[in-house]
């Protein structure tokens, strides 16, 4: 048993005696005064910073994906935006999660595409299409339909991701019951 559930028990089976040590705090309802900080001023500050994050954000993606830097407002805007000042600002926006990327719209949209072919290779010497147990090694780009079937959970996103130079597989859930070992795809052998 659980000291947590033990400590309750006690309680529970002596109430008289606990109540005489709960006795001095008595029930008092809280009362909380609007004030114009809490109700104007701070949601104000909160919306400047996030405004002013996501300009940030726009900013240092268009200056990143440009090719050549001339003195426009991105520009000046992003050399301002670099100093030690607003990097303590961009600092709280990072603790309060109130940045947001935006890397998704123009000027510079993510390009790479992908799907995963996993070939694992049998002691006999044939190879198998780990992914897909039972089916053949296809290297064509799935369709949706492949793709939720393939990774239900996660939707066919965010399957993997690469650390370090190395795969790390967050939905390994899907996968069939296989270990990896040096590189070496293990998969149980299956009476048929």
């Amino acid at each position: 048993m659980s000291l947590g559930t033990k400590f309750y028990e006690t309680i529970a089976t002596n109430r008289k005696t606990a109540g005489l040590f709960t006795r001095p705090f008595k029930f008092r309802p809280l009362k909380l005064q609007s004030s114009p900080f809490l109700t104007l001023l701070l949601p104000l500050a909160l919306l400047l910073l996030t405004t002013w994050l996501n300009l940030k954000s726009f900013v240092d993606q268009t200056v990143y994906f440009r090719r050549e830097q001339p003195q426009d407002f991105f520009t000046t805007t992003h050399h301002l935006f670099n100093r030690r000042s607003f990097q303590t600002l961009a600092k709280i926006g990072h603790l309060t999660r109130l940045d947001q990327i935006w890397s998704i719209f123009a000027p510079g949209p993510p390009r790479d595409d992908g799907w995963h072919v996993v070939v694992g290779q049998l002691k006999d010497g044939s190879q198998v299409n780990v992914l897909q147990e039972g089916q053949p090694i296809n290297w064509e780009k799935l369709t949706i339909k492949q793709r939720y079937e393939l990774y239900p959970i996660c939707s066919g996103e965010s399957f993997s991701s690469i650390c370090n130079g190395k795969m790390v597989i967050f939905c390994d859930h899907n996968l069939p019951n296989i270990s990896v070992e040096n590189g070496i795809v293990t998969i149980p052998q299956t009476s048929n």
